[in-house]
């Protein structure tokens, strides 16, 4: 759910992107909508499956962020 986990500024956080830890635990990379701050939390029980593969297939082009190349 987006906004479930604030920034320290107290800005609404949106999923951005899904990495995978070494023992296949999903984590979810969070960006502040107002200060821009990432962040990263494990996947819990209850996030929906749906909305986590729609992130995955998202590209990161469409997430605003910029990447150095």
């Amino acid at each position: 759910m987006p906004g479930d986990r604030a920034a320290g500024c107290g800005g609404r956080m949106e999923p951005i992107s899904v990495t995978v830890r070494g023992g296949g635990e999903w984590v979810i990379i969070h960006r502040c909508r107002t200060c821009g701050t990432l962040d990263a939390n494990r996947c819990a029980g209850d996030d929906n499956p749906l909305a986590l593969v729609r992130i995955v297939l998202r590209p990161i082009s469409a997430s605003g962020v910029l990447l150095d190349g």
